[in-house]
């Protein structure tokens, strides 16, 4: 299944997820990455640019998802990780501007729908990645890796 598609189907809301546990738990039911639940709590202070601004919670919780993918054993050992996340990132900043909470709450945040509407973008970004590295089937959305 597409990231997109859950988060598009209300996925998150009645947990009450930021951005980053959205973003994180989301992609452990897309994926199927077996992540235990209790482990989205590792997201919980990436929400709200890491409560104060900062860099994006859909991206910090996308890039958690990534690195769960990504990496087998540990950061120094998979060779293509920098370039892999530095990739990520530039499709992130071409497609929303920036990657600043608050700049990109001022844009995509209403009252009514929260970031929801930036959270379903963020998304679209991790499955077309993960589709252009091939590890997303493009097709029907499956989980290939």
């Amino acid at each position: 299944m597409r990231l997109k598609k859950l988060i598009e189907e209300g996925f998150g809301n009645a947990e009450n997820y930021n951005c980053s546990e959205r973003l994180f738990a989301g992609a452990n039911i897309a994926y199927g990455l077996g992540l235990p639940e209790d482990s989205f709590k590792t997201a919980s202070c990436f929400g709200s640019g890491m409560m104060s601004g900062g860099v994006c919670g859909a991206l910090t919780g996308s890039l958690m998802a990534l690195g769960h993918i990504l990496v087998a054993d540990r950061a120094h050992t998979t060779e293509t990780l920098r370039k892999d996340v530095q990739d990520f990132i530039l499709m992130f900043n071409k497609t929303l501007g920036a990657s600043d909470c608050t700049l990109l709450s001022e844009r995509y945040r209403t009252e009514e729908e929260k970031c929801v509407p930036l959270q379903i973008i963020v998304a679209g970004i991790l499955d077309d990645y993960l589709i252009s590295k091939g590890i997303l089937d493009g097709k029907s959305g499956e989980f290939i890796k």
